[in-house]
């Protein structure tokens, strides 16, 4: 406490709290001077000290007067300090019930928070188990793959081969079917002229058997005509039959 420092009427609430027989005289002296630690020392080495001087019973009673002044004074400092040490150690057990606290209510979260944590490494764990044994099938299965594509690598170079074997027999295929056609249509002409050629036979036949006369050449001419007519009519018979190859037909008509 600084040298000079006043107890004043400010002081009253904390007197007040102090109970002590030495309050009403500091009530009714409300500015005493209290002296620093340096202060104090000074005057009791002054104290110490021989003086030359020898006063009477008055310089002995204001000694002892000094000294009870002195003596309240540190009774009162004490007093003060040690409720501002019991005010200190109040407020630091305060802040350390409330540092508890916040530290109880952070180790709940903390301890929640490592509960969730625990779960979510077993699930984690179980999750990268399946993982694993889903990469293992899905790597058999891989394997299985690559078997069946090379293998059906080879069917296709193989396929390929027989693609263009069917292709070539198409072409082929294609040109006999040409070839065939323009037979087909010679067939034709050459069918309209036996089918007129018959006509006209059947025509003349009938004549021949109305008529009264023969001609001598007749009989020539008509054996030619029927050999014909026995021709077209065994053509006639072949076309109704559907097991024969149409290349038979050109070996029979020569076309």
């Amino acid at each position: 406490m600084e040298e000079g420092t006043v107890f004043d009427s400010d002081w009253a609430p904390v007197m007040a709290d102090i109970a002590h027989p030495f309050d009403q005289f500091f009530a009714e002296n409300p500015a005493i001077l209290i002296p620093t630690v340096q202060h104090d020392t000074a005057r009791k080495r002054s104290y110490s000290e021989p003086s030359s001087y020898t006063g009477g019973s008055e310089t002995t009673k204001d000694t002892d007067t000094s000294a009870e002044e002195r003596q309240l004074r540190r009774k009162l400092v004490n007093r003060e300090s040690a409720r501002r040490a019991r005010q200190r150690k109040q407020e630091f057990v305060a802040e350390l019930q409330q540092k508890i606290t916040e530290m109880h209510i952070k180790n709940e979260d903390l301890k929640v928070k490592y509960e969730a944590s625990a779960r979510n490494y077993e699930q984690v764990l179980a999750e990268n188990t399946t993982f694993k044994a889903q990469i293992k099938d899905m790597h058999g299965a891989y394997e299985d793959l690559k078997v069946k594509y090379e293998a059906s690598a080879q069917n296709y170079e193989q396929v390929l081969a027989e693609n263009m074997t069917i292709k070539a027999q198409i072409k082929d295929m294609h040109v006999a079917y040409e070839d065939l056609k323009v037979k087909y249509e010679a067939f034709a002409r050459n069918y309209e002229q036996v089918l007129a050629e018959n006509m006209t036979f059947k025509a003349q036949e009938k004549r021949n058997k109305d008529g009264e006369k023969m001609s001598a050449p007749m009989p020539t001419n008509l054996n030619h005509i029927q050999k014909s007519a026995c021709g077209k009519q065994s053509y006639l018979e072949l076309l109704q039959n559907d097991d024969l190859d149409p290349f038979e037909l050109g070996t029979i008509f020569d076309w």
